[in-house]
């Protein structure tokens, strides 16, 4: 797989991360 697209895929997956996160603290969970 090139690296350009793993890199592509981690940047979604991270933010996606960062999306749950912020979704959660603002739940207040």
């Amino acid at each position: 797989m090139p690296d350009g697209i793993h890199e592509r895929l981690f940047l979604i997956w991270k933010n996606g991360s960062q999306i749950e996160t912020e979704t959660t603290a603002a739940d207040g969970t």
